[in-house]
């Protein structure tokens, strides 16, 4: 009888410890694939030329969501007074309607702030064209001392710090660190998506450009 019990108990040790390896086992092949991002489709007219995304930043739905709250976020200045959009405005087509914006410290911009629809039909950035691509060119007004000036290492500390944003980078891009590189990924992905092809001078263009043709007339 004791021999009995001592082989039974043998046994439910056993399967106790294949369920707790089990449930490891399970939660972390849950865990690795978890990160499912959902690719994001331009809605564009017809006639819209191919644009351009870069291989390491494919779009997300995920990683534009993530993009649109950094860019909104005074977070990302070094006083947390200012945001992307503060001097990006949306109602004045994402420019600012000053001649200088003005950033940390109440500095002026060396430059006036540029317009950023379109941008990812575009191969140059900065009115000189000194960057290659949004993602580089998201880090420059970022730690500008003049405009938003950051530190980057602050600024991983307090985006690591954020549950949110730490659920947010993880849904966008697998990463469990965020750092300045996924910082303008992000912002670069929402700033790809905005646009102007269905303002009123769109709408009536097809319209001009058919009488404009009729009547001979050179566009």
């Amino acid at each position: 009888l004791k021999m009995y019990f001592r082989v039974r108990n043998f046994w439910l040790l056993v399967s106790f410890i294949f369920s707790i390896i089990a449930v490891i086992l399970f939660s972390s092949f849950k865990s690795l694939n978890s990160f499912s991002p959902t690719p994001y489709k331009f809605d564009l007219p017809q006639d819209v030329p191919p644009n351009y995304i870069p291989p390491d930043n494919v779009m997300t739905v995920e990683g534009v969501a993530l993009g649109r709250k950094l860019f909104y976020d005074p977070l990302l200045s070094a006083d947390h007074t200012i945001s992307c959009s503060s001097c990006h405005l949306q109602q004045n087509g994402f420019a600012d309607h000053e001649k200088l914006s003005k950033g940390v410290g109440a500095e002026h911009a060396e430059r006036n702030t540029m317009p950023i629809f379109n941008m990812a039909w575009i191969g140059k950035y900065f009115w000189d064209g000194r960057s290659g691509s949004l993602e580089e060119l998201v880090l420059f007004p970022l730690t500008n001392k003049k405009e938003m000036g950051k530190d980057l290492d602050v600024l991983k500390r307090e985006l690591n710090r954020s549950d949110d944003y730490r659920k947010m980078f993880y849904a966008a891009f697998g990463e469990n660190q965020i750092n300045e590189i996924l910082v303008s990924k992000a912002i670069a992905q929402y700033v790809r998506t905005i646009t102007s092809f269905r303002s009123p001078a769109d709408t009536i263009y097809p319209t001009a450009a058919r009488l404009m043709a009729e009547k001979k007339i050179d566009q």
